[in-house]
């Protein structure tokens, strides 16, 4: 199915099966974010990521970004 997001608008096993994983990395981003984020105060023992656990967070942020406008491009006809 052309421009599907949610794993439910597929009927291919392996597209919602990576389509759920990426639902679960967008949570767990978030929860990083809140988490390690200064946004949010810090706590007694503030956890510092090394710089791959940066690194992994981006690309995957930048992965995801990039497959949603994609799809949003393809949804408009382009």
């Amino acid at each position: 199915m052309e421009g599907a997001t949610s794993p439910s608008q597929h009927e291919e096993k392996v597209f919602k099966q990576i389509l759920g994983s990426a639902q679960g990395v967008v949570g767990g981003l978030g929860s990083v974010c809140n988490r390690l984020s200064d946004s949010h105060g810090k706590g007694r023992a503030a956890a510092k990521p090394a710089p791959r656990h940066a690194a992994l967070a981006v690309n995957l942020s930048g992965s995801i970004a990039a497959f949603l406008v994609e799809t949003w491009e393809a949804r408009q006809g382009g």
